[in-house]
């Protein structure tokens, strides 16, 4: 289960990071540069394609939603990881101390 989540980490980082990198370009919409990224065809400064309002707002709701599910994911593993690394540590000192077991009761009367 860990080898595979980290293999999905990896194959969303490979992946969001070529989309960024080869497939950003930029638009101008009422005098304002949007710049964001996509499969299109065309070259950069003209990617040969439009976008509405909303569908302006769908990639940016959809960049946010996959920015935060990667954190939330790396978080947690990294989350993960530390406490393990606690409950080992803390069950290597109860099976030290129960090796090492004191008893308070008391030792037996004879009268």
């Amino acid at each position: 289960m860990l080898f595979t989540s980290g293999l999905l980490m990896l194959l969303l980082f490979g992946s969001y990071s070529a989309n960024t990198s080869l497939f950003s370009h930029k638009h101008i919409v009422d005098g304002i540069i949007v710049i964001h990224s996509h499969f299109y065809s065309g070259s950069a400064d003209n990617p040969q394609h439009n976008h509405t309002s909303q569908q302006f707002s769908t990639i940016s709701a959809l960049s946010l939603f996959v920015s935060l599910a990667a954190g939330m994911v790396l978080f947690s593993f990294v989350v993960s990881r530390i406490s393990h690394k606690i409950e080992t540590i803390y069950l290597s000192h109860v099976e030290q101390s129960e090796s090492l077991y004191i008893s308070l009761r008391a030792p037996p009367v004879l009268c």
